[in-house]
């Protein structure tokens, strides 16, 4: 605010007239500033929902230099702390909107799953009675095995996912396998529950030592202000006082950003601040002492807490009771905790093994690796078996033999335009050559069609990843996540697994090789590469050329699904190999009709 002089000499007069000034002040700065602050809230509830959190972070973020003390942004900061795990945050945004309301159920849902988060079961119980299914989830954690019964008239038609879910684990902790199986099973039916992911919000794994886990990555965490025990509380109209002040000062200001400011330009420098127009809630009062020409001497920062009995209005200006009626029922979707997809699926593991069923408990466990590798006990049981069964991968570059056998192998895709994966199997079909695809996991989720396609048509299917990043660069965990959830993929389309894989860009390492291992693959990478060839300036002869002239007995031939030169040069290729007597084989067969593999070169 411009700072005013005042033509008026007696302090007690001073006082009196900026205590004027301050409220139109106010009352100006909220005008300008509640759209803004509703904008805000409204984009980062809707970014919250869509599991986009670092820019509902940003989002908040502007709505709280608007206003820190509004309970629909507090219960959104809520939200927000809670889906990436930031349990401390969540409870102090949650006690700043009990303060606001206390009767408000939200507040209490949310602290009762902050305190899960912190493993605090008895603190959660406190919280719990807010939502029937967070009470029940707390009992059975407790061993409470009357929960089964409790939940005994649930159905697989439940309509709740996380009653679903809690109905299934109690008949299971309660020894009732049948039941526990058949409503774990239909959860994971559901064609919104198939995807190995679990949700961004904050879950429920049925762990006793991890009661609770926010699904999204943190983000960057937001400032909301942390009240010490002796914060001064403020109620109606509250005299301010600068104290001491250095030699030179001439004036005073005082202000809450966005909400109050007022200027005094005389000794002892006191002014009136009209709490009741703001909401209840704790504010940073900014004090800055000036010398005559307006240059500040010092400032002081000081927490306060105003805490009037009668409700503001100012936050019905900053959301409208219509807005706040829409968000409401957002927000409580938003602060309500989702089941857990490794959690059913270890369940359904640890039911299989107990009826003796190792192809369904293999499943169920690769399922929860590509989910969460560090859950429980997955990863170790999951490597345990493959090394047992399937042996220590290796890795291949080419094939150890004198016959003359090529394996084509494709990367990438699949590409559902009509001139790409399609015509390479159009291609690939007239021309009775069988191949191994390695594909995009994310790729070949969202295109059954063609990988089964490909399976039905005779080739073999391999791994390139989830998401075709350079693995060198990924965490352990996250290597085995990208190559075990295009497993799960690749698996649940076609009912076979995956025995090879290719890192994208050929970048690989001893632990990228030892998770392949662990999940039950041997790497394949190649003798001739193509790529540079498949695109233009080239032409489909120079990549004829290329490829024949490299090509010898037991070699991997590594192109892409599928650039133009190389569906135009491919039929070439292949007439010309034929006649020189080659048999193109996929990788199994290639490695089956070898000799020892060739080392994999770190």
């Amino acid at each position: 605010m411009a700072r005013e002089k005042s033509p008026l000499a007696a302090p007690d007069c001073v006082v009196a007239a900026l205590g004027v000034a301050a409220f139109f002040c106010a009352s100006a700065q909220a005008q300008d500033t509640n759209g803004s602050y509703s904008d805000a809230l409204s984009e980062a509830v809707g970014r919250l929902e869509s599991g986009e959190h670092p820019l509902a972070r940003a989002a908040l973020a502007r709505a709280l230099a608007v206003d820190r003390n509004e309970i629909c942004g507090l219960l959104a900061v809520a939200a927000l702390a809670l889906h990436t795990g930031d349990a401390r945050r969540a409870e102090s945004a949650l006690r700043q909107a009990r303060e606001q309301e206390p009767e408000n159920p939200l507040t209490a849902l949310g602290l009762a799953q902050a305190r899960l988060l912190l493993n605090d079961r008895q603190g959660a119980a406190g919280f719990a009675s807010s939502d029937p299914n967070l009470a029940l989830y707390v009992r059975l954690l407790a061993g409470d095995k009357q929960v089964a019964t409790e939940l005994g008239s649930v159905t697989e038609k439940e309509p709740d996912p996380l009653r679903l879910q809690l109905a299934g684990m109690s008949a299971l902790r309660a020894g009732d396998d049948p039941r526990g199986v058949a409503l774990l099973t239909a959860l994971l039916a559901r064609p919104e529950w198939r995807a190995c992911e679990e949700s961004r919000a904050l879950t429920l794994p049925f762990v006793e030592r991890r009661m609770a886990e926010g699904g999204a990555a943190a983000v960057e965490p937001l400032s909301l202000p942390e009240a010490p025990a002796n914060t001064p509380t403020l109620r109606g109209q509250a005299t301010l006082t600068a104290g001491t002040v250095p030699p030179g000062t001439a004036l005073v200001t005082y202000r809450v950003p966005g909400n109050y400011s007022a200027t005094v330009n005389s000794a002892p420098y006191v002014t009136s601040w009209n709490t009741t127009r703001l909401a209840n809630g704790l504010y940073t009062l900014i004090v800055t002492a000036c010398n005559s020409q307006g240059e500040p001497l010092n400032e002081t920062r000081r927490l306060v807490r105003i805490a009037n009995g009668n409700p503001s209005p100012a936050h019905e200006a900053r959301v409208s009771p219509e807005l706040r009626a829409a968000l409401e029922p957002r927000l409580r979707a938003l602060l309500t905790p989702q089941p857990s997809r490794k959690a059913a699926h270890y369940a359904l593991a640890e039911a299989a093994v107990r009826q003796k069923d190792s192809a369904a408990a293999l499943a169920h466990i690769e399922s929860v690796v590509a989910i969460d590798p560090q859950f429980r006990s997955a990863y170790a049981s999951l490597k345990e078996y493959n090394k047992k069964y399937v042996g220590i991968g290796n890795g291949y570059w080419r094939g150890q033999t004198p016959e003359k056998l090529i394996a084509l192998t494709l990367d990438d895709g699949p590409n559902p335009l009509k001139y790409r994966t399609p015509a390479m199997l159009d291609m690939l079909r007239n021309l009775n050559v069988k191949v191994t695809f390695f594909v995009v996991g994310a790729r070949a989720e969202a295109n059954p069609d063609l990988i089964r396609r490909m399976d039905d048509e005779g080739h073999e299917i391999a791994n390139h990843s989830y998401t075709h990043p350079n693995l060198t660069y990924l965490t352990p965990d996250a290597v085995r996540k990208e190559l075990c959830r295009t497993s799960v993929v690749v698996r649940d389309i076609t009912g076979k697994r995956p025995r090879f894989y290719r890192p994208p860009g050929g970048n690989f390492n001893g632990a990228i090789a030892d998770a392949a291992s662990a999940l039950g693959m041997h790497g394949a990478y190649w003798t001739v590469d193509g790529f540079k060839f498949e695109y233009a300036p080239f032409r489909p002869e120079d990549l004829t050329d290329f490829v024949l002239k490299k090509v010898k007995p037991g070699t991997i031939l590594l192109l892409h699904n599928a650039p133009d030169n190389t569906i135009l040069a491919l039929p070439e290729i292949v007439k010309s190999l034929r006649a020189q007597g080659y048999e193109f084989v996929t990788m199994t067969e290639l490695v089956h009709r070898s000799k020892a593999a060739t080392p994999t070169k770190l």
